[in-house]
């Protein structure tokens, strides 16, 4: 129950040489002619430098690339070394940015700075590393089947490993870069030379890349008419960077390169024409399956997929019973029963798991303080969060972000117009919610669970225990000890965490939908459980809790309580506030209609904060309940997912909008 499927599949360079030795399939690569005058290679400073080309399914004219791809470059890494980070967070030198789904990058990973070639399919992404000298030029292809996953170094295959096929659709397929994407972290960008950078809509052999890595490209190449893009760096100058296949997909240069960035290329190019080597050997060598297992060394803590997730039409009719709030799970929720208790699941012997080992990335905030009216609320801050930003909460000067594909975040905010992120976990799937009660946070990670965490040192967070259910975790709230965990198949499921290693499960209330929001108040539990409503448990005795009050609402997404006052979130039907002074009976007392779809909710005085699915916070004048009026719009990039309050700020989980803060005021 407590095991999380692994998404994270890597290849051991070593263990592949290994392989390959072992098996006679190491290609030699035979007498070198003279070095070709190469023209050309752009470089890039490793820190603003970058080249925009088109999205994928443009580059490649159409939808095929998600299944046959073969991308290939010389490249020449010069700086003193990569981030310690993922592969998918580290310098981009060619790939598709947000969401990452295939390319090389450098990234100081499982022990070492190496170049990485990269597919996310709908298990997770898949890596192999090659290794590198820096200063020095090497040529790297990523050739990808829709099954297969093999990296080349030189014309060598390195590695292979199972991959399907890419998991993009056409709206999300990602626009393709050269050096960095031009998003403010610096972690992005590559330090180094780029030179012929070829893009095939078909998986190249091993054979016909051993015979033309080190070669120009030209008509008697037996895939010619499969390229379809083709990067010589042959303009010299200038901003632009012209295609030479003829489709004339060109680049841009963007961050500030200049003429300054075109320098005379050192690639070793033959001049000769190309000699077959012993690439044919290379099927010798067995591909890893699926059950390979790497060096008892190489366990990371795998990566979630990272694919945006498509946002919830924001329909204007009531959701059915079956339709489901922002992104859809793996596996379909079977039919509920409506309030039926359960006996205690099975005991959760929670495991530890691997400590990750990267480091956090640079602070990113882009501050976009403007003046406003007297009394409106004004932006101090922005940070540009890695995923999807989809729940804040923010608890002795620290934010801790639920970004779905990136993990669990920790920024600093004791200065909130300057945050620093410190530290951050990524968790086996995408994490949704967040609770933190004392130097412990718990991140619910959907299929893989809650994920208990000692954050006492925020730039290394520990997981010390995890439990499971085998549903879909959305949500969790940890308060006294215990952890009220939302399930996406329709459960609340309650647990002892007094001891946050050794977490106990107590009992488990079924609900008729999805079970979204918790917020636990003087032994009473309010449940945000979609379209089953509005449920008060009373949770006086956790492992007996009872449901003793409801409140028919179509779409309640989260709840905030206030006083006496709740404040849920439903939906297309905006604002609900729903009088809570008698449990047994909640009265639905005021609501307010927004022009979106209200998905969270905080209140302080007389407004409420609206986290609004349509790029807004509306804040609403609550004076009188009965009649709320508006007082603010604030609008933002990305869907306003998740607001939250502390001291005089405003903190907005903006989905792909990342984190924003605004000072509103005392």
């Amino acid at each position: 129950m407590l095991a999380a499927r692994n998404t994270l599949r890597v290849v051991s360079p070593i263990l592949l040489l290994l392989l390959l030795l072992g098996a006679g399939a190491v290609l030699l690569a035979g007498p070198r002619a003279a070095w070709a005058d190469a023209g050309y290679a752009l470089a890039f400073d490793g820190s603003t430098d970058y080249v925009s080309l088109a999205r994928s399914s443009e580059l490649f004219g159409g939808e095929g690339w998600t299944g046959a791809k073969t991308v290939s470059a010389w490249i020449k890494p010069t700086g003193a070394s990569a981030p310690a980070l993922p592969p998918t967070l580290g310098q981009m030198i060619v790939m598709a940015d947000r969401p990452r789904l295939f390319g090389i990058s450098r990234a100081v990973y499982q022990g070492g700075d190496r170049l990485w070639v990269m597919n996310a399919d709908a298990n997770g992404v898949d890596f192999v590393g090659i290794d590198f000298t820096p200063g020095e030029w090497v040529h790297v292809a990523l050739v990808h089947d829709g099954l297969t996953l093999s990296a080349y170094r030189n014309g060598v295959l390195v590695g292979a490993i199972p991959s399907g096929p890419t998991a993009a659709t056409a709206r999300n397929d990602g626009t393709l870069y050269f050096g960095g994407s031009g998003r403010p972290d610096p972690s992005l960008y590559f330090a180094g030379e780029l030179d012929e950078v070829r893009f095939w809509d078909t998986a190249l052999d091993g054979p016909t890349i051993a015979a033309w890595y080190n070669r120009q490209l030209d008509g008697s190449h037996p895939h010619w008419t499969s390229l379809r893009a083709y990067y010589q760096m042959s303009d010299g100058a200038g901003t632009v960077l012209s295609d030479d296949s003829v489709h004339g997909r060109n680049g841009l240069l963007q961050g500030g390169m200049s003429d300054d960035s075109w320098v005379v290329s050192g690639a070793p190019l033959d001049e000769g024409p190309p000699t077959p080597t012993a690439g044919a050997t290379e099927t010798a060598t067995p591909l890893p399956t699926a059950t390979s297992t790497p060096p008892a060394t190489a366990t990371p803590t795998p990566l979630p997929t990272e694919t945006p997730l498509p946002p919830t039409a924001t329909a204007t009719e009531p959701p059915t019973a079956t339709a489901t709030p922002d992104d859809p799970p793996t596996a379909t929720p079977t039919n509920l029963p409506t309030e039926t208790l359960l006996p205690p699941t099975a005991t959760a012997t929670a495991t530890p798991t691997s400590t990750p080992t990267e480091t956090p990335l640079p602070p990113t905030p882009t501050p976009t303080a403007t003046a406003g009216a007297p009394g409106e609320p004004v932006e101090v801050a922005a940070v540009d969060t890695p995923g999807f930003a989809y729940t804040v909460r923010v608890v002795d000067n620290r934010a801790y972000v639920a970004d779905v594909t990136g993990g669990l975040r920790i920024y600093d905010v004791s200065d909130p117009t300057a945050p620093q992120e410190l530290g951050f976990y990524l968790a086996p799937r995408r994490v949704y919610g967040v609770s933190v009660s004392g130097q412990y946070a718990f991140a619910a990670a959907t299929e893989a669970g809650v994920r208990v965490l000692d954050v006492s040192d925020p730039a290394t967070p520990v997981e010390v225990s995890a439990f499971a259910f085998g549903g879909f975790i959305w949500s969790v709230t940890v308060h006294d000890g215990i952890a009220y965990v939302g399930d996406r198949g329709g459960a609340l499921h309650i647990v002892d965490v007094s001891d946050p290693a050794n977490p106990a499960p107590l009992n488990t209330i079924i609900f008729g939908s999805e079970v979204l929001g918790i917020v636990v108040a003087d032994k009473l539990a309010y449940v945000a459980a979609y379209t089953s409503g509005l449920k008060v448990v009373d949770v006086s005795d956790p492992a007996s809790p009872l449901v003793v009050g409801s409140l028919a609402l179509p779409s309640v997404y989260d709840v905030h309580l206030y006083g006496q006052h709740l404040f849920a979130a439903d939906g297309v039907r905006g604002l609900r506030i729903v009088d809570v002074s008698n449990p047994s009976n909640p009265t639905l007392v005021g609501t307010y209609k927004t022009s979106g779809t209200v998905r969270s909710a905080f209140v302080r005085g007389n407004l409420a904060y609206l986290g609004d699915w349509s790029g807004s916070v509306p804040i609403v004048d609550v004076t009188d309940y009965s009649a709320p009026v508006l007082d603010h719009l604030l609008t933002m990039p990305g869907k306003a997912r998740d607001v939250w309050i502390d001291g005089n700020y405003l903190y907005v989980a903006a989905y792909e909008g990342g984190l924003r803060i605004y000072d509103i005021g005392p």
